[in-house]
């Protein structure tokens, strides 16, 4: 049996970016320089390329209120407690943006999570909720993907009275923009 040592590096590279994310969490065992390989952010974004253009098409089930229907759940590796009720804000690229919408309006707090590699990041509350703490209006969240800067944003937009505020967190540098 060939061993890696058999297999020049960008063979080894071509052959794992095209196997499924669940593999590579196996895979990532294997030995030090797959793990190396694996987690590297530059094969990371080769395999999210691979993966993405893929004509894949996804399928999205709508629950309906009906008393009758069973509710599906799913266990979050993060804790939230019973009160707490996540809503999806939105999903790139297998990446989950989920908000607890029952919590008090100055501490919000915003999830990201990908269950894929069962990792997630739990996001500062934005400066200006902790501003107008004491005003309980309405925060719209959006989620997306800059390619440009090929960096995450969860964008906040806050109604404060007769004006309105935002404000822009990018993931990848932990950086604010209003």
């Amino acid at each position: 049996m060939s061993s890696e040592k058999d297999l020049p590096h960008d063979v080894v590279i071509e052959i794992l970016s095209r196997l499924p994310v669940k593999t590579l969490l196996r895979f990532r065992c294997v030995c030090k320089s797959w793990y190396a390989t694996i987690t590297h952010p530059s094969f990371i974004t080769t395999h999210l390329n691979r993966i993405s253009s893929y004509n894949n098409h996804g399928y999205l089930q709508n629950s309906s209120f009906d008393p009758n229907e069973k509710s599906k759940w799913f266990e979050t590796p993060f804790n939230c407690r019973p009160s707490y009720y996540l809503n999806l804000v939105g999903s790139v690229n297998g990446i989950l943006c989920l908000v607890d919408e029952r919590t008090y309006f100055g501490s919000r707090t915003v999830y990201l999570w990908n269950p894929s590699i069962r990792k997630f990041k739990i996001l500062p509350s934005p400066s200006t909720i902790h501003h107008h703490s004491n005003r309980k209006n309405p925060v719209v969240f959006g989620f997306g993907f800059h390619r440009w800067s090929n960096d995450y944003k969860v964008h906040y937009n806050f109604y404060v009275v007769e004006t309105r505020e935002f404000e822009i967190r990018e993931i990848g540098e932990e950086g604010r923009k209003r």
